[in-house]
């Protein structure tokens, strides 16, 4: 028999069903369908259970996510599509434990918490012209030491680039992006190394969009950081 799913997504589900004649209308994401689907639990499943949500590995906590995730495509594909890019950008984190790497498990756990506390996470990477391809990011981003007071640790830049298609702008916390850091940088040997460091940044959108000075944070600290 085929799991049934959380039973908040049939609900939910049903429910758009219902108003799709008017939701297909829309020109824009409505806030309140992401309080909804986090207030009946959809993001607690990207949590740790050590945090106080329902995640507990990839074998085990991946099917019942995306089942939910299935039930309310049938009801509404956008705003499901924002939330499916949620646990895909969080995957970076939950998928990837690092004991003895002080420097990345602080930063795991303060994401995380910030997703306990309500936090939407998305992405923007793709670029005019870059077919989506996260490799040909033209995008710089530059050092800065004046971005301290952020709920997330890690190195802080300034970016500069043209950036499209932003999967959750206006009802997203954080959103992951691509850029160069100065200097250059070839980001092929690092994806094909499993290892993002310096090419994949998050940007904090709590304050709103702002397109001259967003603040950036690297994901993931270098495999030699001390």
């Amino acid at each position: 028999m085929a799991p049934s799913g959380p039973s908040f997504a049939v609900q939910i589900a049903d429910d758009w069903r219902r108003e799709r004649a008017a939701r297909q209308r829309r020109r824009g994401l409505d806030p309140h369908d992401f309080e909804r689907l986090r207030d009946a639990g959809l993001t607690r499943l990207t949590v740790p259970v050590a945090a106080g949500g329902e995640w507990v590995s990839v074998e085990s906590s991946v099917r019942p996510l995306c089942e939910a995730l299935r039930l309310l495509s049938a009801g509404d594909p956008s705003p499901t599509l924002v939330s499916a890019m949620h646990p895909a950008v969080l995957s970076f984190w939950l998928a990837n434990e690092a004991p003895g790497c002080d420097e990345w498990e602080h930063q795991r756990a303060a994401v995380c918490a910030t997703v306990a506390a309500g936090a939407q996470w998305g992405t923007v990477t793709s670029e005019p012209g870059s077919g989506g391809d996260v490799t040909r990011s033209r995008a710089t981003a530059t050092p800065t030491e004046d971005l301290q007071d952020l709920d997330v640790p890690g190195r802080r830049y300034l970016i500069t680039g043209d950036k499209h298609f932003g999967s959750g702008t206006g009802v997203c916390t954080f959103m992951l992006t691509t850029a160069i850091p100065d200097g250059g940088m070839d980001l092929s040997p690092a994806l094909d190394g499993g290892t993002l460091d310096g090419a994949m940044l998050m940007v904090d959108m709590s304050g709103g969009v702002d397109p001259n000075a967003p603040t950036i944070v690297v994901t993931k600290p270098a495999a030699n950081s001390e």
